[in-house]
């Protein structure tokens, strides 16, 4: 708006507002919409100093809008305000994707290393019990008349090395 007028009602305002609205190729907005537009200058980016005055039942309200800094810095704190926005849309749409789709450390999904020593656990339980089953099975072909054979199975040693004491019985 320039200051061409002494007094800018919403009426004047509007004008101006959808003349820019359409060099700039955009839809002409409705009274409400600005009036929101205004409000939000106001309240919400602290840009404009509203001031309303009821006339009367008939009358209408008298309403002044004035900028509380000069235009350059009114644009940049407009700018930054939807900058910001765009910026924090951006990061809760990014948090969103991954706390849904990722269960990952970056791109790589969590999976065991099967070369990782510690990830073997439960493959060498296994194993472990497996050969104990073996040596007994072993222990139980060869008969023996006593249960001194049930002192060697407890050992903690390998199965050949059980296997050989058991022989040599």
């Amino acid at each position: 708006m320039n200051l061409n007028l002494k007094k800018y009602t919403q009426s004047n305002i509007l004008y101006y507002f959808n003349n820019n609205m359409k060099k700039n190729g955009q839809k002409p907005v409705e009274l409400k919409t600005l009036q929101s537009y205004l409000y939000k200058l106001e309240k919400i980016l602290g840009v404009t100093i509203n001031y309303y005055r009821h006339l009367g039942v008939n009358m209408g309200t008298e309403i002044h809008y004035k900028l509380k800094y000069s235009k350059k810095e009114c644009y940049r704190i407009i700018n930054k305000h939807f900058r910001e926005k765009k910026e924090e849309r951006h990061k809760n749409r990014a948090s969103a994707y991954i706390e849904k789709t990722c269960i990952q450390n970056s791109s790589v999904e969590k999976w065991e290393c099967f070369n990782n020593n510690c990830n073997n656990k439960e493959e060498d339980k296994n194993i472990k019990s497996i050969e104990k089953l073996q040596v007994e099975k072993y222990a139980k072909k060869c008969n023996f008349k006593s249960n001194a054979f049930l002192s060697i199975l407890n050992l903690e040693a390998e199965k050949d090395f059980k296997n050989s004491i058991i022989k040599s019985h």
